[in-house]
């Protein structure tokens, strides 16, 4: 059985390893490979204008956090809100709604590819 607890998914600790988990896929733990298949899962699955925005805010940043002792950047700190409210050409208070609700539908995703695993373990 899976370490995720569907329940308790928060995207921002994935999304923060993103890239990660593309630079770092022949080294992964087990247990990160299992959290970054059921990501990866999940964000086929949405569509494009949230993957658009997470994209933005996630994969593109170039904000790394210190390297682990592997040499890879575990983490990236998102693109602020106010740099991509001015890209999509809305206010800073709207991105930030439209990050939510694109943050949501990953982890509705992510619950959904873990209940499937879920279940077929049964």
């Amino acid at each position: 059985m899976t370490s995720l607890h569907y329940d308790n998914i928060r995207p921002n600790y994935y999304l923060s390893r993103w890239q990660y988990y593309e630079a770092a896929r022949h080294d992964l733990t087990p247990t990160e490979l299992k959290h970054a298949k059921v990501f990866f899962n999940a964000l086929k699955n949405l569509d494009k204008g949230s993957l658009a925005i997470l994209t933005d805010i996630f994969y593109f940043s170039k904000d790394y956090t210190s390297p682990d002792k592997r040499g890879y950047y575990q983490t990236v700190r998102a693109v602020p809100s106010s740099t991509l409210a001015k890209k999509y050409g809305v206010s800073v208070d709207k991105f930030g709604n439209m990050r939510r609700e694109a943050q949501f539908k990953l982890k509705r995703e992510m619950q959904e590819v873990m209940k499937q695993i879920t279940e077929g373990v049964d």
